[in-house]
């Protein structure tokens, strides 16, 4: 079974079982998520990240839409600084619920 894992802790337990019962192999996706219970490790949301959102949902019309609504060049350095410190696996908080779900513990 290729991928699956957007799901509650229990379904993810009780379909990882019958995937295993019919000896299917399995995999789930994803390994980490932002502030989210259904992956293993949740990396925290970094500062400035909702102004990268906000921009990517915004209106695309015109390029003048575009400019008006892209975040400054601080807000974007420190979201993605924020990012790649959020991401390193000693930042990111371990699901306990989905590493049982996973029988990995």
């Amino acid at each position: 079974m290729g991928e699956s894992g957007e799901n509650t802790d229990e379904w993810v337990a009780k379909f990882r079982t019958l995937l295993e019962q019919n000896e299917v192999g399995w995999c789930f996706w994803p390994y980490k998520k932002l502030d989210a219970k259904s992956c293993l490790a949740s990396v925290t949301i970094p500062p400035e990240w909702d102004s990268i959102v906000a921009f990517a949902d915004g209106p695309r019309g015109t390029f003048e839409e575009i400019r008006k609504n892209r975040p400054s060049r601080d807000k974007v350095n420190k979201a993605i600084a924020g990012l790649l410190e959020q991401v390193k696996f000693k930042n990111c908080r371990i699901n306990q619920g989905y590493l049982n779900a996973l029988g990995l513990r």
